[in-house]
């Protein structure tokens, strides 16, 4: 439970493995420096420091409501990750006990490289395998570890591509959010 200081369940890939040059420090320095250099602040900017202080793991995220459809999603991405077949880890937001709390839950699904288009698409794919739905949005670790969300003062977007099902064509439509 979120009140009794869960902030999230996860699963990891057996095979995955934190990347030993990632450098968050460094990182978070170069993006000081990029603030006040008077350069642009954009994607290509923060992929740089990104790339540079090898921070390119990035995450498939969706939202879920309580019950029936969180326990649905979180089995089939959790089992798809344990077993191999689906990102390197998975998390998803705990229960809450209060009454008035928000019944919804996010889950996220990462990858390696955010920078590898094909990587970023074989998982939403996979994702999508598994039975889910619902409309996702991909986000690299990168932005959150440099404290880029929404209604930043950069007019940045926090996540750079958005997938919705078409269940009539039965695919995904995948669009760039930047």
């Amino acid at each position: 439970m979120r009140e009794d200081g869960v902030g999230w369940i996860a699963v990891r890939a057996e095979s995955d493995v934190d990347d030993p040059l990632q450098d968050l420090v460094h990182l978070q320095e170069g993006w000081e420096n990029l603030k006040h250099s008077g350069r642009a602040i954009n994607l290509e900017t923060i992929t740089s420091l990104a790339l540079n202080n090898h921070c390119t793991v990035g995450k498939w995220l969706f939202h879920v409501e309580d019950g029936f459809k969180v326990d649905y999603a979180w089995s089939a991405i959790a089992r798809g990750v344990v077993e191999g077949k689906l990102g390197s880890c998975a998390k998803v937001s705990p229960a809450s006990k209060t009454p008035d709390a928000e019944r919804r839950h996010v889950v996220c699904v990462y990858n390696m490289n955010y920078t590898n288009k094909d990587e970023v698409w074989l998982l939403e794919n996979a994702i999508r395998h598994v039975g889910i739905k619902c409309p996702m949005s991909y986000k690299p670790d990168a932005y959150t570890y440099l404290g880029i969300y929404r209604k930043n003062k950069w007019g940045l977007r926090p996540t750079i591509y958005h997938s919705d099902f078409d269940v009539s064509k039965g695919s995904s439509v995948i669009a760039p959010c930047f």
